[in-house]
């Protein structure tokens, strides 16, 4: 018999009781109310079930908002950056994520916000000015010559970033739904990345009525950050993130429950399989 690692994707698979606390940060994020972007980080070491949260929390707003007409919804957008190993790509799949939730929705404002989210991207795709440490960098296209070339014709407005950016901010401040962007596993890029991340959404992707939540072991993403503010990478989390959330540590009543219901099935599974009362006192003591 084999037990996978992968996170768990509903309340229904709950072994360690953790969907209290995935219901509470469900709420909270429901509840928050900013009208500019409002940046949420979830902290746990590796192994401490962050994925399986997320995957609970956002089961439990999409309970908490299925009787509520669209309006009223919020629109989640569920982003895994290491998926994608090219700081360019990691750009453009963010956009494309972000445009295809607004565009798979019936209302024609939410589907007009989705097309500016394209215009916004396609932009930077031209030439793509990201703000970053010290300064701003230029890098070439992602598209051939020939296709640059006739991308180039376009009128001026659309190769213009502050442009299209001010064009999808003033779509989102007048629309009623409020956007969830959730970035998981972020401690899983390069540090280049890392720092990539949190320049898209405090410069690049600030958007009114936009909540980030951010998840990722908080050690590794301060190192990664120290070359940002002078050696310091501490204070420039303490800047980003508005609010703080660590993922509270497994309970060991609950671990040990765990441990001794995967016994139990092994032991019939495999029936030949002895213990002895020895075996039995260590895990008692390692676990308890």
């Amino acid at each position: 018999m084999f037990y996978s690692d992968r996170a768990i994707g509903s309340q229904s698979e709950d072994k360690l009781n953790r969907s209290g606390f995935a219901k509470l940060l469900a709420k909270t994020l429901v509840n928050l109310n900013s009208e500019d972007t409002f940046t949420v980080g979830l902290f746990g070491k590796w192994g401490s079930g962050k994925t399986s949260i997320v995957n609970m929390t956002l089961s439990e707003i999409d309970s908490m908002q299925s009787q509520k007409p669209e309006g009223e919804q919020i629109i989640v957008v569920h982003f895994e950056p290491w998926n994608f190993t090219d700081t360019n790509q990691l750009l453009t799949q963010f956009f494309v994520r972000l445009a295809n939730e607004f565009q798979k929705k019936s209302d024609e404002n939410l589907t007009k916000i989705g097309q500016a989210l394209e215009r916004y991207s396609d932009a930077f795709s031209l030439l793509e000015l990201i703000p970053t440490v010290g300064a701003p960098i230029a890098t070439a296209s992602k598209w051939g010559v020939n296709l640059l070339g006739k991308k180039m014709q376009r009128g001026l407005d659309e190769r213009d970033v502050l442009k299209q950016k001010d064009q999808v901010i003033k779509l989102l401040s007048e629309q009623s739904n409020r956007i969830l962007v959730v970035l998981d596993d972020i401690d899983r890029l390069s540090n280049e990345q890392i720092r990539y991340v949190f320049q898209l959404i405090t410069s690049v992707a600030r958007f009114p009525k936009t909540t980030y939540l951010l998840v990722f072991d908080k050690e590794i993403v301060v190192e990664a950050l120290k070359d940002v503010q002078s050696g310091n990478g501490q204070d420039y989390l303490e800047k980003v993130i508005q609010m703080p959330i660590q993922i509270p540590d497994i309970r060991r009543p609950d671990l040990r429950n765990v441990l001794f219901d995967q016994l139990d099935q092994i032991k019939a599974d495999f029936p030949d399989v002895g213990f002895s009362p020895d075996h039995w006192r260590y895990l008692f003591e390692v676990c308890v």
